[in-house]
């Protein structure tokens, strides 16, 4: 008897411990068990269900009427659904749904159950688990809204004003009926985060916003498609409306200071508008022609209006930059980049200095297209870091081939500050030996000085290493010797719009001596391009011109002797 009793009292301990066990595990899943009576209509709940809905909100619970009057109305046929289906089927249910229990929000639960028969078949009870889900619901809610919904302004956000206008352009083609298009850009909001810092820029989006909001009718959409854009499809809306209410939103931003936390700013926006039909007839289209609008508002002085008007030599423009793009990626594909070697030399003794390195492209019938060609459209279609690329990867191979060559390559722009193409330039440039020795870099004036830090920093490294630099058509931007000391390069090459008939402009004479005598103070060297005749480069020699290069001194050549097998 004595070792039955205490096999009982074991076995009571296992399930006194599984049970605690199924406690624990329920308390960590924000969950409490139910058993619903249905004869009696009594709910019996798990000790932590107090915990789980609050004290109050609780009492709420304990039979099944009070546990339907709580649940959310939106719910209710579909949690007698879910039931219904239990109980023919003998399978549990899940449903997620809100409880209302006074006195605050409702919480999200999730409830699994089953329903059980009697013996004639009809419902006796409900046995299941609901478990506290609002912090997961309120997560989704936001990823939901973030989704479609600007952070900041609280307005559609690009993909979402991407597909409004979508949705318009397509009812517009189908039904006929016209909308306006704006794109509202802030005028210097860079220069305001520079300032005031980003916190502040973020005020003057979410004010301006809200004063666009303000000036436009409730059915029409406003949208966040940039940084500092915005865009607005007026619905319903001709031309003159959509210019009386692109005027309103130039007013209502100007009109009065933006208050920041750091003090008033000055805020003013300048607008880009398209008809639909008329000036664009898809989403892309419509975005893509609001920019040039926006771009042409910003051109004439910004805080004011334009309107896309359509333009054949524009459109005809636009259809022969494509083809040349098309054609400049099937030429970086197929290896068609290729480089025209120009002599440098030097002016007192005609011995050779270098080569520039000058961009050509050979087109599938064997042309060869000069750089002014196609270089301008690759800059403008974001295509000339692979042109730099490709002239740099052919430059570095010929100093690893020839020892006895020295060679000069060009930088756009948009490489200088393509931190990863530099890198990567570096280190290909230590990989070939004594090649940085013979090895110019050109800058253009205007680049060099547009971010005048960052440039000094990029020219530091390439000195540190062994490079010459030159800053390429000087003269012809913002010459400033000052400038030119901080940079600290070793070369300038003067603009070629000055050497060209040098010996008939006493002005350009002037201009190019004082340059050249301003340069030796500063124990920068000087080069004289466009050199096309002995007169001018007798002149240049006169003058203490260090280097010469031109049709004079040599053409570029894309088959020099050096490159031959020797």
């Amino acid at each position: 008897m004595a070792l039955q009793a205490n096999q009982k009292a074991l076995v009571a301990l296992r399930e006194a411990g599984e049970l605690q066990k199924l406690r624990l595990a329920l308390s960590s899943l924000d969950g409490a068990v139910y058993d619903w009576t249905l004869a009696d209509d009594r709910i019996d709940w798990s000790e932590n269900a107090p915990m789980l809905f609050g004290a109050e909100g609780f009492g709420t619970l304990t039979t099944g009427q009070g546990l339907q009057t709580s649940v959310d109305e939106r719910f209710r046929e579909t949690i007698d659904t879910a039931i219904a289906r239990s109980l023919v089927t003998a399978e549990p249910f899940r449903v997620e749904y809100v409880l209302s229990l006074g006195g605050g929000q409702g919480i999200w639960v999730e409830d699994c159950g089953i329903c059980l028969q009697s013996v004639n078949g009809q419902a006796a009870r409900l046995i299941g688990m609901m478990r506290n889900i609002t912090e997961r619901k309120l997560v989704e809610e936001r990823l939901a809204y973030l989704a479609s919904y600007d952070e900041l302004t609280g307005q559609f956000n690009r993909a979402s004003l991407r597909d409004a206008l979508f949705e318009t352009t397509t009812r517009i083609g189908e039904s006929g009926g016209t909308v306006a298009f704006l794109l509202v850009g802030i005028d210097h909001l860079a220069i305001i985060n520079e300032d005031y810092g980003y916190d502040v820029a973020d005020e003057v989006i979410l004010a301006v916003s809200q004063r666009i909001a303000e000036s436009i009718a409730p059915a029409d959409i406003i949208g966040r498609s940039g940084g500092n854009k915005l865009g607005v499809i007026l619905n319903d809306c001709n031309g003159e409306a959509a210019t009386t209410t692109a005027h309103q939103i130039l007013e209502a931003v100007r009109a009065s200071v933006v208050r920041t936390s750091k003090g008033p700013v000055v805020a003013t926006v300048s607008v880009g508008g398209v008809m639909i039909p008329g000036g664009a007839e898809t989403a892309a289209e419509t975005m893509a022609r609001a920019e040039e609008a926006l771009g042409h508002a910003k051109q004439i002085g910004r805080d004011s209006f334009r309107f896309y008007r359509p333009s054949s030599k524009r459109e005809s423009l636009r259809r022969q930059n494509m083809s040349m793009a098309d054609q400049i990626i099937s030429a970086l594909d197929e290896d068609r980049i290729i480089i025209a070697y120009q002599p440098i030399v030097h002016a007192s003794t005609g011995a050779l200095d270098c080569y520039e390195c000058l961009a050509r492209m050979v087109t599938p019938a064997g042309e060869i297209l000069g750089a002014q060609e196609w270089i301008p459209v690759a800059e403008r279609l974001g295509l000339i870091r692979r042109i730099d690329r490709r002239i740099a990867d052919i430059s570095l191979d010929v100093l690893s081939r020839d020892k006895d060559i020295s060679l000069a390559i060009n930088l756009s722009a948009s490489t200088l500050t393509d931190g990863s193409w530099i890198r990567t330039f570096l280190a290909e440039l230590y990989k070939v030996p004594d090649a940085a020795r013979r090895l110019t870099v050109e800058l253009t004036e205007t680049l060099a000085l547009r971010d005048i830090e960052e440039s000094s920093k990029f020219i530091s490294r390439l000195r540190e290493i062994g490079c010459r630099v030159a800053i390429d058509d000087f003269g012809a931007g913002y010459t400033s010797f000052k400038n030119l000391q901080y940079l600290d390069v070793d070369m300038v090459k003067i603009d070629g719009s000055f050497i060209q008939r040098l010996q008939e402009s006493e002005d350009n004479q002037l201009f190019v001596r004082t340059l050249i005598a301003l340069a030796r103070n500063f124990n920068v060297q000087t080069v004289a391009e466009w050199v096309l005749n002995e007169t001018d480069a007798e002149l240049l020699r006169s003058f203490g011109v260090d280097f010469l290069q031109g049709y004079f001194i040599g053409e570029p050549e894309t088959a020099p002797a050096f490159l031959k097998p020797r």
